[in-house]
């Protein structure tokens, strides 16, 4: 399955933290590939900067038996911890 994170920053999220954000937050996620049986992990920054567009979006690839693992693992938790701070909204979807 394709496990979909989508990011919406608060709006005082300077244009380079978001840059610093994508970038660690790809580092962090791409720690994952091999674990859990995570197949990949793809990270899209949003290229319409516009009020109404989210801007960052996570890719994990991973088997829907491994949603669980992923969700207790160091690197969700550290995402979760680190990086809260600066989203304003998230949306989670997950699909075949």
């Amino acid at each position: 399955m394709k496990h979909y994170i989508i990011v919406k920053y608060k709006d005082e999220v300077s244009e380079a933290d978001r840059s610093r954000i994508a970038g660690e937050a790809e580092a962090l996620f791409k720690d994952l590939v091999g674990k859990y049986d995570i197949r990949g992990v793809d990270v899209y920054k949003n290229c319409t900067p516009r009020p109404n567009r989210y801007d960052l979006m996570i890719c994990v690839d991973m088997p829907a038996s491994s949603l669980a693992l992923y969700d207790e693992s160091s690197e969700h938790k550290k995402w979760k911890a680190d990086y809260g701070r600066y989203i304003a909204n998230k949306a989670i979807f997950d699909c075949e």
